[in-house]
């Protein structure tokens, strides 16, 4: 019996390490909260499924889901994306602000009559920005 005390006890301490660092790792909430235009009202958003967000106005943020359903957030995209901790989110400038995207989900870029660039997402939505896609090609991340 006091063998089977000093093969348990090892045990225990590697379960109690790895239950820690679960905890720790499962801390990060896998949704957005996201502001309403009903005062004291919050959505949530699951944050894998969002492809791109783009400031609409001075104070609106449209969120672009991978089934392609926008959201409106009663918030700058800024203050979006600073919630979010993801490597590959990318930015560019667009009328009212900044468009953020999630690099894997651009499917391609299409320059604009106004020497814009709109980037097509694979939901088949798109978003534009103020720059070349000469410009955006050259932010965007490599491989």
């Amino acid at each position: 019996m006091h063998a089977s005390r000093w093969v348990w006890c090892p045990a225990t301490i590697v379960f109690l390490v790895l239950a820690e660092f679960g905890t720790a790792a499962g801390s990060e909430d896998a949704y957005l909260a996201i502001r309403t235009n009903a005062a004291g009202t919050v959505n949530y958003v699951r944050q894998s499924e969002i492809e791109a967000f783009a400031d609409a106005s001075a104070s609106n943020c449209i969120l672009i889901l991978s089934n392609g359903e926008d959201l409106r957030v009663w918030q700058k995209c800024s203050s979006v994306a600073a919630e979010l901790q993801n490597k590959n989110l990318v930015s560019f400038p667009n009328e009212f602000g900044m468009v953020y995207v999630f690099e894997p989900d651009i499917f391609d870029l299409l320059s604009t009559n106004n020497s814009g660039c709109r980037l097509n997402l694979k939901n088949r939505k798109f978003v534009a920005v103020n720059q070349s896609c000469e410009s955006v090609h050259q932010a965007l991340p490599r491989e």
